[in-house]
């Protein structure tokens, strides 16, 4: 049984303008959202049309339909942790406002955050980490899932079978077997 470290969260803000004017957001530009920071890893630039996008960190600024406009960046949680795991909409501020802004908001919900483990979660990884990987039961199911590298970050696992409360269409049906 290892320890997994956290991981920040990340995830697309969708930063508003007032004006259709090309803007800039620089590398490590700071915002704010439910107390917790996020940056930018690299610097973006919002351009007026299909045309002047020239490199992977261009964006196209589009009309938001109530007079103002936006584009969308991807930002990291400063800190790891589910702290920065926003939804979707959530509000954040720019730390150093930029020109033409007004606000930014979370495109969709966050996702990768993920909290460094205790000393309590290890010991509750004790039990899998000893079992079979393998179908049998609740405890090696678990182990087997959370032993594939894509599920070693799952924070839960619910696995039903035979006596569970779940299970009572196998005892109240029209032919109960």
């Amino acid at each position: 049984v290892t320890r997994l470290p956290g991981a920040p969260a990340r995830g697309n803000v969708v930063i508003v303008l007032n004006q259709q004017a090309p803007a800039s957001v620089g590398s490590n530009t700071l915002f704010v959202g439910n107390g917790q920071e996020f940056r930018t890893e690299f610097a973006y630039t919002a351009r007026l049309s299909q045309d002047a996008i020239s490199s992977e960190t261009d964006r196209l600024l589009l009309p938001l339909g109530d007079g103002t406009y936006g584009f969308t960046i991807p930002v990291v949680a400063v800190t790891a942790g589910v702290a920065g795991m926003l939804k979707r909409g959530t509000t954040l501020s720019a730390v150093v406002p930029f020109q033409h802004f007004v606000k930014a908001y979370a495109a969709a919900d966050f996702t990768d955050g993920f909290d460094a483990e205790t000393n309590a979660d290890l010991i509750d990884k004790l039990e899998s980490g000893m079992a079979i990987r393998a179908w049998s039961n609740r405890v090696s199911a678990d182990a087997l899932l959370r032993n594939q590298t894509a599920f070693e970050r799952i924070l839960q696992t619910s696995i039903i079978g035979y006596g569970d409360v779940e299970m009572q269409r196998d005892q109240r049906s029209l032919f109960p077997i």
